[in-house]
């Protein structure tokens, strides 16, 4: 048997004890009264010797029950405990899931949230550990987007404690490869401090979660307990997607796309309400019912009169549930209006293909100048070099074909055929398109990455084939070669490259609506040193070259920007998985250390009820005791 509070018991006790001793050691005096005869009075006379101060208390059967019941009180509020002989070994590890389907107020009364329920749950386990020298090393991890160690390893269950009561939700989805990652640097870590004995230091680890994305399976070769906070998820409904774009026929006029998820086992009636400044439209969606796959979904498209740049916003107004961060989603519409693009050619000539492009992507703003004409930057949002090089970068957002980087050391040009052997797939300007045909015969020489600012988005043999550089907060593309020197022009990924790359740098020239969630970091256009973001949370960013990097921003809703060209933003959750807020089961999972991680919690019992219940029978007899002795 143990004690949980011992000093409180201690204390508890040697007061009641002393106050009980005081209580029968001091009597009151009794005033001397004149009586025709003792002879009755005999009885009492050894009562009377009790009487004087300070005399010693008899052993009466009144003065041990009362002090049985006041030692069993003491140790009722030391808290013994029996049971568990064996103790976690190695390290414990507590990891809270604070994803976004946590936020879910489902799990108890009065609103009371799956994270809350969690936290609730992890600190009643841990406050009910042996406490002294057996006591693992005990770590805390927030588990979500990007898992973060709230407490490091420490034998101190009140700090344990401590740490998790200061997790906090968030609206980001659980990305259980990057809380493996952590784990596993923990393992590590243990591992390194004690070489010679693994085992020892071999961490067992509770998952306090909703099961919603987490199985025993997704964590081989460890030992732990996945212990979960609800078994009936509540209704919800939520917007998982949204996507706008204006209308190329009436660019005042926006086509929304909205996908709307539902977790209920029956079709759910929500209504959906969109804004775009004072403009509103209600939209009513019946929404399928869930099924094993998944949640019951439904796409509706939405036009909506949208002049100027706007925000949208998409809301539940009725039907949405008990997850209250998927109930709202925005997206930015850039100005309908064309950037005035300004394109440098020998003699004013640029490349008939090139010019056909521009045309389209931004009817009636192309202009073309020969590179004389440095007047014609005046105004220009956005310039395309093509087979010319200037003095100095643009104040605006570049594109370059053939055109050298300025200031760069001359070099020759490179002759020969290439083709271009590697490219960033994955970057907003070559996802959509292969570089896997494109060959060409001359080409300017581009710097690499060694020059700041560069990143090389595609290369070739002889060197790099396209760049991306930021300077002053600007951004500028070049590809080194012309097209009238390849066979990119008749191939169908120029027009996607040239369409892509004005997006980059001149975001909304597509008219499509720009989304920001919780997953993905923002980038900001920056007019002081550092960028604040007020809102939901707090956050900051140092400027370099003009822009700031926020995120990923745990809680969505619309932020206040400080130190911005832009006054706000707007984030989003948009995540159908957490939307649907599905709970799995409880489960234990690993080898042999599972017993023992399993039993030092579940298999040890407080005794203070027990303990309570007895001084009250006590109690009650010596009351019984005491009102006989009076009666007679």
């Amino acid at each position: 048997m143990s004690f949980l509070a011992p000093l409180t018991g201690l204390f508890a006790g040697v007061l009641g004890i002393t106050g009980l001793l005081l209580l029968h050691a001091l009597k009151l005096r009794r005033r001397p009264v004149r009586v025709s005869s003792t002879l009755l009075w005999m009885n009492a006379a050894k009562d009377l010797e009790v009487n004087i101060p300070f005399r010693a208390p008899r052993m009466t059967l009144l003065f041990l029950l009362q002090l049985l019941a006041v030692i069993l009180l003491a140790l009722a509020l030391a808290r013994p405990v029996v049971g568990a002989a064996e103790r976690i070994p190695g390290r414990l590890i507590v990891v809270i899931d604070a994803s976004a389907s946590m936020n879910a107020a489902d799990a108890g009364p009065e609103g009371m949230t799956r994270l809350e329920r969690a936290k609730a749950l992890a600190v009643d386990r841990l406050g009910s550990m042996r406490r002294g020298s057996a006591v693992p090393e005990i770590a805390v991890v927030r588990a979500s987007l990007d898992p973060r160690m709230v407490v490091a390893p420490r034998r101190s269950i009140e700090n344990a404690i401590a740490g998790i009561r200061t997790i906090e939700p968030t609206d980001q989805p659980l990305d259980l490869d990057n809380l493996r990652a952590m784990l596993n640097a923990l393992l590590d870590h243990a591992a390194e401090e004690d070489e010679e004995s693994a085992a020892s230091t071999e961490p067992t680890v509770w998952i306090f979660t909703d099961a919603g994305m987490i199985r025993p399976s997704d964590f081989p070769g460890w030992s732990g307990e996945i212990v979960t906070v609800t078994d009936a998820p509540g209704r919800n409904a939520g917007i998982a997607a949204m996507h706008a774009i204006r209308d190329p026929s009436e660019p005042d006029t926006a086509r929304v796309f909205l996908r709307v998820v539902s977790n209920a086992d029956r079709p759910a009636g929500v209504v959906v309400r969109l804004r775009a400044g004072v403009v509103t439209q209600t939209v009513p969606l019946e929404i399928p019912a869930a099924t094993e796959e998944g949640p019951g979904a439904v796409t509706r498209a939405v036009t909506i009169r949208a002049p100027g740049a706007a925000r949208l916003e998409a809301s539940l107004e009725s039907g949405g549930g008990v997850l209250a961060s998927d109930d709202r989603a925005w997206a930015d519409l850039p100005d309908p209006r064309p950037p005035r693009t300004v394109v440098f050619a020998p003699d004013g000539r640029p490349d008939p293909f090139l010019l056909d492009v521009l045309g389209v992507l931004a009817p009636g703003s192309v202009s073309s100048h020969a590179p004389t004409e440095r007047d014609a930057l005046a105004g220009a949002e956005l310039v395309v070099y093509d087979r010319v090089t200037p003095d100095a970068l643009p104040s605006v957002p570049s594109l370059g074909f053939a055109s050298a980087w300025p200031g760069a050391e001359e070099q020759a040009l490179r002759e020969g055929r290439e083709r271009i052997v590697v490219w960033d797939r994955a970057h907003p300007v070559l996802r959509d398109l292969s570089l896997a045909t494109v060959v060409f015969d001359r080409a300017v020489p581009l710097p690499d990455e060694s020059a700041p600012g560069v990143t090389v988005l595609a290369e070739a043999r002889s060197g790099p084939a396209i760049i991306e550089a930021v300077g002053g907060g600007v951004r500028h593309i070049r590809v080194s070669f012309p097209l009238t020197r390849s066979n990119w022009a008749m191939d169908v990924g120029m027009p996607i490259f040239i369409a892509s790359a004005f997006e980059r740098l001149a975001p909304g020239v597509r008219g499509e609506g720009v989304v920001h969630t919780t997953s993905e970091s923002i980038e900001i256009r920056a007019a002081a040193d550092r960028v604040r973001a007020d809102g939901p949370l707090t956050a900051e960013a140092p400027a370099s070259e003009g822009v700031a990097i926020l995120g990923p921003l745990a809680r969505a809703g619309v932020y206040t920007l400080t130190g911005a060209e832009q006054p706000t933003l707007a984030v989003s959750m948009l995540d159908a998985g957490e939307s649907a807020i599905r709970v799995g089961e409880p489960a234990l999972f690993g080898r042999e250390a599972l017993p023992a991680a399993r039993a030092a919690v579940e298999g040890r019992r407080e005794l203070w009820p027990t303990l309570l219940l007895i001084a009250f029978v006590i109690m009650t007899l010596e009351w019984f005791v005491h009102a006989r002795r009076a009666r007679i």
